[in-house]
């Protein structure tokens, strides 16, 4: 009875052994499909990083370039504003002040109006040694004699208007 003991002791642990194989090697196979596992995640990890950095490049580069273009077009508004302004300010400069113009303006009236009070005095003086002067002799010489005053007073005052409206002009 112990032969037939020792045989099935002996047979347990022949059959715990193929087990123990059967199991390991199961585990290995485990072992090995998880590492092809991880392996290929690392290949897919590694290639979604490729992609995402060539990725990141491009939208880099892209956005190089816009912000170069916005800063070229930026620099091109500036330019044609400051043209803009620099126009104005010369436009500005060479405008006279309203006040000034007010000034002149009046300047020329009271000088046209001093004029014409002169020229009605003349008028009227001429008018009056007119209507004194008797006789037809007297008055022929006297008319002849006022005509040429009144072309002379006329011929003045042409050219004292030419002399203002030249003033005038000036300013």
């Amino acid at each position: 009875m112990a032969d037939t003991a020792n045989q099935s002791y002996e047979s347990r642990i022949s059959v715990l052994e193929e087990r123990g194989l059967a199991l390991q090697r199961h585990v290995d196979d485990l072992d090995r499909l998880y590492m092809e596992k991880f392996k290929a995640s690392e290949t897919a990890v590694g290639a979604a990083i490729t992609a995402s950095d060539k990725q990141t490049a491009a939208s880099f580069a892209s956005s190089e370039k816009a912000i170069t273009k916005a800063e070229e077009a930026q620099r091109e508004y500036n330019v044609r504003s400051n043209e803009f302004r620099g126009q104005l300010d010369d436009q500005a400069k060479r405008l006279m002040p309203r006040e000034e113009a007010q000034i002149n303006f009046k300047a020329q009236d009271q000088k046209l109006e001093s004029v014409k009070e002169f020229f009605n005095k003349e008028i009227s003086s001429l008018r009056e040694s007119r209507s004194e002067i008797g006789g037809r002799e007297k008055a022929a010489a006297s008319g002849q004699q006022s005509t040429h005053w009144l072309i002379g007073v006329v011929i003045g005052l042409v050219l004292g208007l030419a002399g203002l409206i030249a003033g005038y002009l000036k300013h």
